[in-house]
């Protein structure tokens, strides 16, 4: 039994690995694994939850774990490892360093061409799996049909002198009857005389004749036309079933449609019960989802194990969906918290373009996040946010003026929002932290000490990575100047508008740049029908399920980020 745990990033890839490798086992024992997205690649180093999976799913030392090339693993790979560690390259040069860290590197074009050289060079020797080779059928390949031999005439017994010898059989084509000389007569000459076995006398009683009932036709009338004749006894005997009581069979047919009046009715018979409920159908279809409600109990969790996690969104590139992660992010984290108890924040912290008002559907007159932080300046009564209906889902909308707020005011504002919510979200505008930049430079200068998580937005345009880069770079300065402040951990969530952008080497080159950096890459897909989910009054989790569970996992690596961090 061999196990493979395929590490292969993204998670996409990945999976056709997994499904060429299986195709070529031959040994039901063996496993192919792969875990979930954010152990993929630099993770399986970097999670703190990595060592839980491998033990949870039985693997053993000698594994064999296939993998990008990747700095961050390269760095632990040597010769002294148990497991076998084989590495998808791009190149020779590649390849080369894996060979200096005594690691194998198969240099391919595509996941088939990897798998198939991991199975021939790796697998194959274990002899639990084998490579799909074609099988010709053209010309000096084609299969013959296969023929059985004729079988034998039945030979019939020998019996001894007096037991009433069967009558010769007629002669036929090389028989003895062909006369002297025949091949038959020759052959018999030839062989040794061979000594008959001796048997007692047996005579066998005549068989006795069985009398079978004449079938019996009913006679047609004389007047004509068609009539319904009964099946004879022998022949409807067969369609009967003697242990059932209505005489019709166990596997009765279903009764036909009958035309009565112009319409069709059916004839009477009982209605198929339904095995279950309208609930239980429910629990069954809820049920075959990707375990969604598990996680999300597991990610509540860990949420309200820090008692309150604070979460920025920023970046300097416009367009890169800032505001709808904002409204995701809330969205997915009340199905995890309510449950438990937990409210979740959606502050506004974009100045300049305050639109997360509506992705919630805010009336204009609802509180906003100014009025809040003059009554904690006052000693005055918080007012009431606006509550999404159905969730616990709170919002404080941006400012009805631009002019920004300082370091102290968004520290009382942040100190009374940690001891009211589980989970606070802050959209911010796009730009960089700075104390002389204008007010959304100046508010996110005065909320980078405050924030535990940042979440970095980005699509597959090059402009999207440089502004990713520059904004990791700026808050990580700026949280460090910070007196008493400690390095925030970051997400990047990385919008799927390209679908050329796997197959760019150049741009799988760059965002691996971020996870050989420690920093979760999370891929989104692209659904343009959740920009018009609050036009239509519908919420953005019953868009796209694919995209739900991308959200989902975009709030698991925060949640695990978070819990990374040093509590306060």
């Amino acid at each position: 039994m061999t196990d493979v745990v395929v590490l292969v990033e993204p998670a996409g890839t990945a999976g056709e690995v997994t499904r060429a490798l299986l195709a070529c086992r031959v040994d039901p024992q063996s496993r192919v694994l792969q875990p979930p997205d954010p152990l993929l690649g630099a993770g399986i180093v970097t999670q703190p939850g990595a060592p839980v999976w491998w033990a949870e799913q039985g693997i053993g030392d000698s594994a064999v774990v296939v993998c990008r090339h990747a700095p961050a693993l390269l760095e632990q790979l040597g010769a002294d490892l148990a497991a076998t560690w084989v590495v998808w390259c791009e190149d020779a040069e590649q390849a080369a360093g894996c060979r200096a860290v005594h690691v194998l590197g198969i240099v391919a074009a595509s996941p088939e061409e990897f798998a198939a050289e991991l199975v021939a060079s790796v697998l194959e020797p274990t002899g639990c799996f084998r490579p799909r080779r074609p099988r010709m059928e053209w010309g000096p390949f084609t299969r013959r049909a296969a023929t059985s031999p004729p079988p034998s005439p039945p030979q019939p017994p020998s019996l001894p002198a007096g037991a009433g010898a069967p009558p010769a059989p007629a002669a036929t084509a090389g028989s003895l009857a062909d006369g002297p000389g025949t091949a038959t007569e020759r052959g018999a000459e030839e062989r040794e005389p061979v000594q008959a076995a001796s048997f007692p006398s047996v005579r066998l009683p005549p068989p006795t004749p069985v009398p079978s009932a004449p079938i019996r036709w009913p006679e047609l009338p004389s007047s004509g036309g068609a009539v319904a004749l009964p099946l004879p006894a022998p022949i409807a005997a067969l369609s009967q079933n003697p242990g059932a009581p209505d005489g019709r069979g166990a596997h009765a047919a279903r009764p036909r449609a009958v035309k009565e009046g112009g319409r069709s009715r059916e004839r009477t018979s009982e209605p198929r019960p339904r095995p279950l409920g309208l609930g239980g159908w429910v629990r069954q279809v809820v049920a075959r989802d990707s375990g969604l409600g598990v996680r999300l109990g597991e990610v509540g969790g860990r949420l309200e194990g820090r008692h309150s996690t604070t979460v920025g969104i920023a970046t300097t590139k416009g367009g890169a969906t800032k505001t709808t992660l904002a409204a995701a992010l809330g969205w997915v984290g009340d199905m995890a918290l309510a449950p438990r108890g937990g409210a979740v924040c959606v502050v506004e912290a974009n100045p300049d373009n305050a639109d997360i008002a509506i992705d919630f559907a805010v009336p204009p007159e609802a509180p906003t996040v100014r009025e809040l932080i003059a009554c904690l300046e006052s000693g005055g009564a918080a007012p009431r946010p606006h509550v999404v209906e159905g969730t616990r889902i709170e919002v404080w909308p941006g400012p009805r003026q631009s002019s920004g707020h300082g370091q102290a005011q968004i520290a009382r504002l942040h100190a009374y929002l940690q001891a009211q919510y589980s989970l606070v979200i802050a959209d911010f505008s796009n730009c960089l932290p700075d104390t002389v930049g204008g007010a959304a430079s100046e508010l996110l200068h005065a909320w980078a000490p405050w924030v535990d998580v940042w979440v970095v937005p980005m699509d597959c345009s090059q402009k999207a990575l440089i502004a990713a880069g520059e904004s990791i770079d700026a808050l990580t300065a700026c949280v460090r100047g910070s007196t008493g402040a400690r390095e925030p951990g970051f997400v990047v969530p990385l919008l799927l508008n390209d679908p050329g952008a796997r197959r760019d080497r150049r741009h799988r080159s760059l965002v691996d740049e971020f996870r050989s950096r420690g920093i979760a890459v999370v891929e989104i897909p692209y659904v343009p029908q959740v920009g018009r989910a609050a036009m239509n009054g519908q919420r953005p989790t019953e868009i796209h399920r694919g995209l739900t569970r991308a959200w989902m996992a975009l709030l698991e690596e925060v949640a695990a980020v978070a819990v990374e961090t040093i509590p306060r």
